[in-house]
């Protein structure tokens, strides 16, 4: 198991150093993604929404498919099926069930996620801008013109918190990946900053090198 493990987390070759963290943050989020609209088709194969269980067979294939281009190194390609799928799936989950089923909360994980992708600065700023349009002309109207409810208000309260719940998830997952990153970045620059330390010490006199740190003219 660790073996595969390492093999799936081993970046592949000539992937260039800059594309490194997105590539790896991607690694944990397709799988979480495919799970999540893997068991959605059985749960609403069961509440009899077949056609939300079928939309979630598609979701499942196109996140199989972008892991599976991602692996690849075909890392924008991928990005943007799982963009495209995520957006349409939180519009048409929430014009079936309505806005109390808690779909719609999933596009701010992909605001969120979105700007992880490596360069492409107008693409990062473009989708999270959609996202957010998106996401306010639901709420009116969805707001103003409601589905009927197609089941039960406990089913729709467990659907909303199932989806706070991997909202929440996924923001947490960005999160803690951005802070190990920063902790990373800082303890390599505090080690290069004491290797330089000892460098300047084993060069020249300590006086001398305490008034050159010091901005001090020698």
């Amino acid at each position: 198991m660790a073996s595969l493990l390492t093999r799936y987390f081993a970046d592949p070759p000539e992937l260039p150093r800059e594309l490194h963290r997105f590539y790896q943050l991607a690694l944990y989020v397709y799988p979480v993604g495919l799970l999540f609209h893997h068991a959605f088709s059985f749960v609403f194969w069961a509440l009899g929404l077949h056609q939300l269980a079928l939309f979630n067979v598609g979701s499942t294939v196109a996140w199989l498919l972008a892991l599976l281009l991602h692996r690849r190194r075909m890392l924008y390609a991928a990005v943007s099926i799982v963009i495209l799928e995520a957006v349409a799936y939180a519009v048409y989950t929430s014009s079936v069930v309505g806005l109390e089923g808690g779909f719609q909360y999933l596009l701010a994980a992909v605001v969120s996620g979105v700007f992880f992708v490596h360069g492409a600065r107008a693409f990062r700023f473009v989708v999270a801008a959609a996202c957010a349009a998106i996401f306010i002309a639901l709420y009116l109207y969805l707001g103003a013109h409601p589905p009927p409810q197609p089941v039960s208000d406990s089913t729709i309260r467990w659907l909303a918190v199932s989806n706070i719940v991997q909202t929440l998830f996924l923001l947490a997952l960005f999160s803690y990946y951005y802070n190990s990153i920063a902790a990373k970045a800082e303890a390599a620059l505090s080690a290069e900053h004491a290797r330089s330390e000892r460098l300047l010490h084993n060069i020249l006199p300590v006086s001398i090198a305490e008034r050159l740190k010091a901005g001090d003219e020698v």
